[in-house]
């Protein structure tokens, strides 16, 4: 999943992915075979976070949370 961060906000295009990939190692290995990163036009800054809440309709991406 991914798209846009809202407000837009400085020079540069910002947005947002969500991963599911199981460790880090292949999130990066997946994304340096991106055609956007492999031309030098953009860079990932990769933050991992722990969900501890997510809507009823992403339990099934998100596994065992609290539905709101």
């Amino acid at each position: 999943m991914g798209g846009r961060k809202l407000p837009h906000i400085g020079a540069l295009p910002r947005g947002i992915i969500l991963s599911q990939h199981v460790t880090r190692e292949a999130l990066e290995r997946c994304l340096t075979q991106d055609p956007f990163i492999k031309s030098g036009s953009v860079s990932y800054t990769i933050t991992e976070f722990m969900p501890v809440m997510a809507a009823n309709e992403y339990r099934h991406i998100l596994g065992e949370v609290e539905v709101l």
